[in-house]
Parts: C-alpha cells; structure tokens; sequence
C-alpha cells in the first residue's frame, strides 16, 4: 500500500508525505489498520498495492472516502475475477487465445506431455509446479484451489 498527504499550513505552504505498509498482515486486520492510519495521518490517496491489501480495501472503499481518503483500486468485483486465474480465464474464454485449462480434481490426467500446474489464487510463481508425468501431480491439492 501506498498512501499520499497533503496538508496546508495556516501560511499556505504544503506538507506532503507518503506511507508505505508492510505485507503479511492478518486478513481482516489490513483494512481497518489502514483505516486507522489513513484517519490518524489525513492520507487523501490510498493505493493498495499487494493481492492481500486489494481486496480487501476495495471491498470496503466507502469506509475510506468517509473520512476524506481516496481509493485508486478497481471495483471489488473486477477484483474478485482478475485475482482467481480460473475466474479470469472463463471470462476470457473465446475472446482472447489462452492455453488449454482444467481445474485439478481426482480424475484430472494431464492433457499433453507438459503440463503447468498452478494455483487459483496467488501470484510470485509461489506453488506453479511443472507436470512431466502424471506422478508429478502428487502432493497437490485436488480441492478446486489448483
């Protein structure tokens, strides 16, 4: 997250600043933590910055702009479809050429000799792992996450 002030002094002169949050807050916590930061800082443009801070601040952008705060974030739902690769892809589906796609379940075989395996959600390349052989699928989630 990125955040942005701008104050002016009885004298007219600006005092502008910037925030910069850390990831790895508790879900839940990142909004009203930035909420609370936003208020005590008279933060007039918030922009979130990492996928743990998007969502959840732009599901809740009039909390904000209650108190004068700016979000420059898309629509949670455009959020909701673009940050699930499987979402992403149906909505694509036909209108932009995309690789061939399955959700990983019980019965899922690989499709072709190489395959990529990676999960809805995420980004980083954290959990892509590359299918040789159907004995590389061991070990990952069959729940619809993959």
């Amino acid at each position: 997250m990125v955040a942005r002030r701008e104050r002016k002094s009885a004298n007219g002169t600006v005092d502008q600043g910037s925030i910069a949050n850390e990831a790895g807050q508790k879900r839940g916590q990142i909004e009203c933590r930035i909420d609370a930061l936003c208020r005590a800082q008279a933060i007039d443009v918030l922009i979130p910055t990492v996928d743990v801070e998007l969502l959840p601040i732009a599901s809740r952008v009039e909390l904000f702009e209650e108190t004068g705060t700016r979000v420059l974030a898309e629509s949670a739902a455009t959020l909701l479809t673009c940050l699930d690769k499987l979402a992403l892809f149906t909505k694509l589906e036909g209108r932009v050429r995309q690789p061939r796609t399955a959700v990983l379940g019980p019965d899922f075989r690989p499709f072709s000799p190489l395959c990529v395996a990676k999960p809805r959600r995420g980004s980083g390349s954290r959990g892509v792992k590359l299918i040789r052989i159907p004995e590389d699928l061991r070990g990952l989630p069959v729940d619809g996450s993959y």
